[in-house]
């Protein structure tokens, strides 16, 4: 079964209605601008070969030595060279490629010894000969203006939802992950922010961990009795009865079925869960530090997501479907077996 559903998150009793509809609008709206005038390229500039640039390293995980953050960096633009050795991309004409790597700290609330993270970014602009493109000695020619992106992460659990610091509180962030994703080769295939993402875990591995019915319920019933707590006899009948129901909902769960992944499809028409059977339903899951082997270095590549423009979504109407050649061409076998 095929689903456009994103991975998202579902923390709180105030987050949990947000929708993802305007998700990357913005970054739309910047592509749609330029549309017009990147779909009118003259023919001399469509035939024209582009310039593929070295990548741009920037190094900012301050735990890890200069030598080593080099070395991970390397890898990673390797990664960057396995999309540009595609057939879609290896003999760019009508448009350039340049390239980017960053090595970042893992995200906020991660063990010490997590791995580096790291950013990396194919962004690919149309040539105009007439309109400020520059040809280089070996006579390939820059892009002008703005253009879609391939990008890569490394390390970063993160990456799998929209928000990944959603939430209030120090507790585990909760999010939702679609019971049904496309895949691709047997690869899950996530949607959110207008891009394909494709993640790529260790083998045998998930890099997100089940959260539990009864973890899910004690969560509801803890914020709704502190809401209710807190108001006391202001406190409306129906926030009471919600509680209650979900209190029920909890005490009519067997000790398996507490133990069983939860799964919800946002009505709560018939309770807080739903069966993760049911069509549209949404596995509930919470980052998982223990997918990293801390034993490995924290240069050590572990997990990679790749993303390109959807289909579908405002963007460059020629160079969008490119990229999504391009992703549809790499070999991501051979990037899972670097994973280890």
């Amino acid at each position: 079964m095929k689903s456009r559903s994103p991975a998202m998150s579902s923390a709180s009793i105030s987050t949990r209605v947000l929708r993802f509809a305007t998700a990357g609008i913005a970054a739309a709206g910047l592509l749609a601008a330029a549309a017009s005038a990147r779909a009118e390229q003259d023919p001399e500039s469509a035939r024209a070969p582009g310039r593929v640039g070295a990548a741009s390293i920037q190094l900012r995980d301050s735990r890890v030595p200069q030598a080593q953050a080099r070395v991970m960096a390397a890898e990673v633009d390797g990664l960057l060279a396995r999309l540009l050795a595609t057939p879609a991309l290896a003999d760019p004409h009508g448009f350039a490629i340049s390239r980017q790597v960053i090595l970042v700290p893992p995200r906020t609330g991660m063990p010490d010894w997590h791995p580096s993270a790291a950013e990396a970014m194919l962004l690919v602009r149309s040539i105009a000969i007439h309109g400020g493109s520059q040809a280089d000695a070996s006579g390939a020619w820059s892009g002008v203006g703005e253009g879609p992106t391939l990008q890569i992460t490394v390390n970063d659990l993160g990456a799998l939802f929209v928000w990944p610091e959603e939430g209030e509180d120090d507790r585990p962030k909760f999010f939702e992950m679609t019971n049904a994703p496309d895949e691709r080769d047997g690869f899950p295939v996530l949607h959110f922010r207008s891009r394909d993402h494709v993640v790529i875990a260790r083998p045998g591995r998930r890099p997100y961990r089940h959260v539990s019915q009864q973890e899910v319920l004690e969560r509801e019933i803890g914020d709704y009795r502190k809401i209710v707590d807190e108001l006391g006899d202001n406190a409306a009948p129906r926030l009471r009865e919600t509680l209650r129901g979900i209190e029920a909902e909890l005490a009519a769960l067997s000790p398996a079925e507490r133990a069983e992944p939860a799964c919800q499809d946002g009505s709560r028409r018939n309770g807080v869960l739903t069966a993760c059977t049911k069509v549209g339903a949404h596995f509930v899951v919470a980052v998982d530090p223990d997918y990293f082997d801390p034993a490995r270095p924290r240069t050590a590549i572990q997990l990679v997501t790749i993303s390109a423009p959807s289909e579908g979504a405002q963007g460059h109407p020629t160079l969008s479907p490119v990229l999504r050649d391009a992703l549809r061409q790499v070999d991501l076998r051979a990037i899972q077996a670097l994973l280890g």
